[in-house]
């Protein structure tokens, strides 16, 4: 998995779910044009938010370390492996 699509795999997500819960779910768009913004959506923050992510080190670190695991080790072993994929 290249760094492109670890980012588009981890982040694609958010940007689907805020157009659906922005724009489908109060029907302010006809459907087929929200998949369409979705899809776009998904692309946009997949790749965005990876980048700005993976460039941070320290933003990496406290998206990261607000998980359920307490260890540090964890979280710089984990943001080192990030930095080294970007």
């Amino acid at each position: 998995m290249n760094k492109r699509s670890f980012g588009l795999y981890v982040f694609h997500y958010l940007g689907i779910s805020s157009m659906a819960l922005i724009f489908a779910k109060p029907g302010l768009l006809p459907a087929p044009l929200c998949y369409i913004i979705s899809l776009i959506a998904g692309f946009a923050f997949g790749y965005g938010l990876y980048e700005i992510i993976s460039d941070n080190r320290g933003f990496c670190w406290k998206a990261i370390s607000n998980t359920s695991t307490s260890d540090d080790s964890y979280t710089d072993d984990l943001c080192h492996l990030i930095a080294q994929l970007g």
